[in-house]
């Protein structure tokens, strides 16, 4: 009879959450091999989502998977993608924050990686 070896998960998932100017935005990080997918937003909604890989040259291609063309999530989804050198898919009601809670969106999944860099 062969040995079992036990192996790390390949999946994680992260959830956490915050108060953006009054307003409670909900995170969910799903970490893969490689790659994660982060969703934000206010309500269960999906949303949309976009990808972006950061190549060998530090040149990042991205895209708009599902949805409109959302500018903040392709936006984000480079710049994670080319600091973490992973895949990154953003995903969420992004449509529904206003361009004063943008950056502050961005500031608070900042201070979440530094926090928690194994969780993405």
């Amino acid at each position: 009879m062969e040995d079992v070896k036990l192996l790390e998960p390949t999946v994680n998932v992260h959830v956490f959450s915050d108060k953006i100017l009054d307003q409670d935005v909900f995170f969910q990080v799903i970490k893969l091999q490689d790659s994660f997918y982060l969703w934000f937003g206010k309500s269960n909604q999906f949303g949309d989502l976009s990808v972006a890989m950061a190549t060998l040259k530090n040149i990042t291609s991205s895209t708009n998977l599902i949805g409109g063309s959302e500018s903040h999530s392709i936006a984000m989804a480079e710049r994670l993608s080319k600091k973490l050198k992973k895949q990154v898919f953003i995903g969420g009601d992004i449509s529904c924050f206003s361009q004063l809670q943008l950056p502050l969106l961005d500031q608070r999944i900042a201070e979440e990686i530094q926090c928690n860099p194994d969780k993405f």
